[in-house]
């Protein structure tokens, strides 16, 4: 049960947000992990992507993605391979330091779903 609320208010954010700005607040729900990790500590980690924390915050973020592409099918699906979210996330968390890492992988959903 949870886990379709959780996909109706994934596909209701979709919906309402705008395809280049972060989410105004917070989504509702629980975030695990990684995610509550800021986008400053993504910058920072990600001056040595191949070290162990680099890496682990971006399997977070390509769970994160494959979860919003499973449970939002009827958009088109994520166009980006890994790299793809790498580059957008660096964008993204440069300009939002203090921003968690969920909101920006979210965020980046968001404007990947609409290209």
């Amino acid at each position: 049960m949870k886990l379709i609320a959780l996909a109706i208010a994934l596909f209701a954010a979709v919906q309402a947000a705008s395809a280049q700005d972060a989410p105004k607040k917070k989504l509702d729900y629980p975030v695990y992990g990684m995610g509550t990790l800021s986008c400053g500590q993504w910058v920072e980690a990600r001056k040595t992507p191949n070290d162990a924390y680099a890496q682990a915050m971006t399997s977070w973020v390509l769970g994160y993605m494959t979860a919003a592409g499973y449970y939002i099918q009827d958009h088109p699906p994520i166009q980006s391979d890994v790299a793809g979210f790498r580059v957008a996330l660096d964008e993204f968390c440069q300009k939002n330091p203090t921003e968690q890492l969920y909101v920006a992988t979210f965020a980046i959903v968001l404007r990947m779903r609409h290209q």
